[in-house]
């Protein structure tokens, strides 16, 4: 497992080949209108309106090129999404690769390459994919510059380009800003990384007065964008009664993000990853001591799951009453939460199956999976339930292969995560438009 262009090439094959058995559908909802702006882009009458819809560039400029290239049809017009979804494969593999392990690397693009949600929006115009991209990208480069202790003015201006990047296509980006100040707080603190923040910032600030600046000269009005978005978030559509309220901000996500696999398989293990590492005295008062490929990587991107997924819970999308970011219907808006889980997943999956005399991890993975599919059964949904036995089986096989034979750790590795492959095969037939 150490040829990176190979082993790149194969999982960028896997997801191609998932988009295409899936087959991209004509647009017919939000992305219609994506769509309908790139042709009017294309034909050179575009211009600015007031939904936000209007004014996500980066989503319609890339299509309205596609398109003048290729003609308009469903495989040009998500085109672009594919693209920005196998640039996180890689980007994902290479960070990883240099800063865990290849093992690590590889199975957590691994997990994005066959995750459903990533198959599903990758094959439509809409701009959850493009923002997760470029969200990661913010966060791999402030990553980057803490780990390294630099403050170098390029990786500023890099993250700086990324987030205003990903603004253009959605404003939801905006979500990672919290974990960025509590990273800032937390630095501050310490008395670290301060010229790396007030480079950062200053760039950041400046990027946001050219862009208002830009809007302005083109529309007369220099709060164009935060106009625009707050009209569209007091619709009717967006206000929550009390009682919705009150479910929306205690239980309703995590009932939500368990109704998708794409989410829930790797919720579970990060909660087999939570277990695992609970700190248990052995009679002879020695501890296991996990391994972090580098300083700081997994608390690092544990810490960012934990603040994006608060603030994806409680947050609220508008200054003028609580309207708190969409759930059933809406699960791409999440879809920023599929990296970091991912990451978390590829460390206890890698640990499970690398750690020497011991089924620990590979037990907590059978375990948390068995008691998630009966909990399935009980509800009569048996289809879930069985996908979620593959992982069980799965690593119960990992557990058997590696103290029985002298099998190689990357064939079972390649083995506990064959249910991953076997249901993103499954649902993106089950779903295809070829059928």
């Amino acid at each position: 497992m150490r040829n990176k262009p190979f082993l790149i090439a194969f999982l960028l094959f896997i997801h191609v080949a998932f988009w295409f058995i899936l087959k991209p559908a004509p647009p017919f909802s939000d992305d219609k209108v994506y769509a309908l702006n790139a042709e009017t882009m294309v034909e050179g009458h575009y211009h600015l309106l007031e939904s936000p819809k209007n004014h996500r560039l980066t989503v319609i400029a890339p299509t309205a090129l596609f398109i003048k290239l290729f003609g308009e049809n469903p495989f040009t017009v998500s085109l672009w999404t594919l693209l920005c979804s196998l640039i996180t494969i890689t980007f994902l593999f290479l960070f990883l690769s240099k800063y865990a392990s290849i093992e690590i690397a590889f199975t957590a693009s691994f997990l994005i390459a066959c995750n459903n949600l990533q198959i599903i929006y990758s094959a439509a115009l809409f701009p959850d994919v493009i923002v997760a991209l470029f969200a990661f990208l913010v966060i791999e480069r402030v990553y980057i510059s803490r780990i390294n202790n630099t403050a170098k003015i390029r990786t500023a201006i890099e993250a700086t380009i990324f987030f205003y990047i990903g603004f253009l296509a959605k404003e939801i980006i905006l979500i990672i800003l919290p974990f960025i100040l509590f990273l800032f707080i937390a630095d501050l603190r310490k008395k670290i990384n301060i010229a790396f923040w007030t480079k950062f910032f200053i760039t950041l600030i400046s990027g946001g007065i050219i862009l208002n600046g830009i809007y302005f000269i083109t529309t007369g009005d220099i709060n164009f964008i935060y106009h625009c978005i707050n009209k569209n978030h007091n619709e009717v559509f967006a206000i929550f009664s009390n009682e919705e309220l009150i479910k929306r901000f205690t239980y309703q996500p995590i009932t939500f993000l368990f109704q998708n696999v794409g989410y829930s398989i790797l919720l579970l293990f990060f909660f087999s990853f939570i277990i695992y590492n609970v700190r248990i005295t052995y009679p002879n008062d020695e501890l296991p001591r996990p391994i972090i490929p580098k300083p700081h990587l997994i608390k690092f991107f544990t810490t960012y799951f934990l603040v994006l997924l608060a603030t994806y819970w409680w947050m609220p999308t508008s200054f003028n009453h609580l309207s708190p970011i969409l759930l059933f219907g809406f699960e791409r808006m999440w879809m920023m939460l599929l990296i970091p889980l991912a990451i978390i997943a590829a460390y206890i999956i890698v640990k499970a199956v690398e750690e020497e005399g011991s089924r620990k991890g590979l037990l907590i993975i059978s375990i948390i999976f068995t008691l998630t599919a009966n909990a399935y059964v009980s509800l009569v949904v048996y289809n879930r339930a069985m996908m979620f036995l593959l992982f069980s089986f799965g690593a119960i096989a990992g557990i058997f292969l590696k103290e029985r034979t002298k099998l190689n750790k990357q064939i079972i590795l390649t083995i506990v995560l064959l249910p991953v492959f076997l249901i993103a095969l499954y649902l993106a037939w089950q779903n295809s438009g070829w059928r």
